[in-house]
């Protein structure tokens, strides 16, 4: 099994704050933990610095080179940003990520393989595009395996990576993926085949567990290498316990030796316990804040909220206590709340402070201030609804419908009326965060059967992202250790 650490990637915002500041320290140190945590090769890539890739690049390769003798995967789309890279290196055979079949990524990069004699990640894409079946993968696979092997290169030189698409684009892009690992591997004994294993799980929840499984899954169909964290130790652990399933660790050492190392205690307890910061969220909002959780590469623990809790003020301030409850030896507790009805009046930290918005709701949250919620509400009194509500099981459509199914549409609309009486709009709050034209389409319905036009508002996640991010300033209600929430921390004296 071959292990490319990913950690050194400019799209992560410490490494880019690093190069900005020219912090080799701390390069230095990510390369460093990689290596102790198994990784067999160190992917560099700082793709995100354009205009002067190939200086950061040669940067780059100069610090790792100081803190590890692992030999370097250089990762770039820039051919001089490859070779800046690879002149630089000396530990062990280099790996270039990535050749295609596209002629002009191949004729340029396909030099930079002989002239290095390098290994190399072919990405399965041609110059007809990316694979959208099984086929079209061992299509493009055969002939990348092919034409390396005829101009040279050693099939265990070669490591197709099969290109992984989102499950959430479309449910068998998994499946295809699996199948073509395996006839791969099965067609052509020697080769390798490794991927990055992020995209699988892309605008999903539960990232974490969908990538470790699906690393357990292409393992048993004979995948050889992975671009990944190695300091993760969830998905560490995940790795030695399937080899030594699959019947690739000789008498189980591997396995024993990360048990007595204490690989295997971890456990969600223990994760927080070694995380400085825990966000306790509510799922109405779960969207959107994968979504900042995506962007800002954040791995944070988040623990979850039920949306219904919210028609039961003294139910959700029970819940949202107990998480808290269970939270020890953190710094500071994120609450992706608003005040829901008073709800965290009461709420009591532990030995953490407790941060949350300044608004009254998750619409405040999503519209990115009191203020504007207040202009929007102003021009025409409008009745909120988002993505998030929508999913809940007791939004105000679901209990129009089961009003209707009890005492006939007659009655239920004219309960709705007074109900909804001051009300002109349905205002649907879009962030961007969901498949908009089936949003839209449903909520157009719903309008009809409220009686309110329907008019899109754009939302926004910036307050999210601020929640997680700081500066954590008036916008935001700082509760510190041992202490109670009060009305006074909200409303002030």
């Amino acid at each position: 099994m071959l292990i490319i650490g990913e950690l050194i990637n400019t799209s992560r915002k410490l490494i880019r704050e690093a190069i900005e500041k020219k912090d080799g320290n701390y390069i230095q140190q990510i390369a460093k933990k990689q290596e102790e945590a198994g990784a067999n090769y160190i992917d560099v890539n700082c793709g995100t610095f354009m205009q002067t890739e190939v200086e950061t690049m040669e940067w780059l390769v100069e610090n790792i080179l100081q803190a590890t003798e692992l030999p370097l995967c250089i990762d770039s789309p820039n051919p001089l940003a490859l070779e800046a890279g690879l002149k630089k290196v000396k530990n062990g055979k280099p790996m270039i990520n990535s050749i295609t079949g596209e002629d002009k990524r191949w004729n340029t990069i396909l030099p930079l393989v002989k002239q290095f004699n390098s290994k190399i990640i072919a990405l399965c894409i041609d110059n007809i595009g990316m694979p959208k079946t099984q086929e079209d993968r061992l299509r493009i696979a055969d002939s990348l395996i092919t034409k390396l092997t005829g101009e040279g290169i050693a099939l265990d030189d070669i490591y197709i990576d099969p290109l992984i698409k989102p499950i959430s684009a479309a449910q068998d892009n998994g499946i295809d993926v699996l199948a073509a690992i395996q006839k791969i591997m099965e067609s052509y004994p020697g080769v390798h085949t490794t991927c990055g294993l992020s995209n699988i799980s892309y605008s999903l929840p539960a990232r974490k567990v969908l990538n470790r499984l699906f690393m357990v899954q292409t393992m048993a169909r004979g995948m050889d290498s992975y671009i990944m964290d190695p300091t993760n130790n969830e998905m560490r652990g995940a790795l030695l316990a399937s080899q030594t399933l699959l019947g690739q660790d000789r008498f189980s050492r591997k396995f024993i030796k990360a048990f007595r190392e204490g690989l295997y205690e971890s456990s969600l307890e223990d994760y927080m316990s070694n995380a400085k910061t825990v966000v306790v969220a509510c799922r109405t909002i779960e969207e959107e804040l994968n979504r900042v959780v995506n962007e800002i590469d954040c791995d944070y623990p988040i623990l979850w909220i039920e949306s219904g809790l919210h028609l039961d003020t003294g139910e959700l301030r029970k819940c949202i206590q107990k998480k808290l409850d269970s939270i020890s030896n953190v710094d500071k507790v994120l609450l992706a709340f608003g005040y829901c009805g008073n709800a965290v009046i009461g709420l009591k930290s532990l030995d953490y402070k407790l941060i949350f918005p300044r608004v009254d709701d998750c619409i405040t949250l999503l519209l990115g201030s009191s203020e504007r919620r207040k202009n929007i509400s102003n021009e025409k009194e409008t009745y909120f609804l988002t993505k998030g509500w929508l999913n809940s099981e007791r939004n105000i459509w679901a209990e129009y419908k089961a009003t209707v199914k009890k005492f006939g549409k007659n009655k239920a609309d004219k309960v709705y009326k007074i109900m909804l009486g001051n009300y002109e709009r349905l205002g649907v709050i879009e962030t961007g965060t969901c498949e908009t034209e089936d949003f839209i389409k449903k909520t157009r319905q719903i309008a009809v059967d409220l009686k309110l036009k329907q008019e899109v508002i754009s939302g926004t996640i910036s307050y999210i992202k601020k929640l997680l991010t700081g500066p954590w300033d008036d916008e935001f209600v700082i509760i510190n250790p041992y202490e109670t929430i009060s009305m006074e921390h909200i409303y002030g004296r």
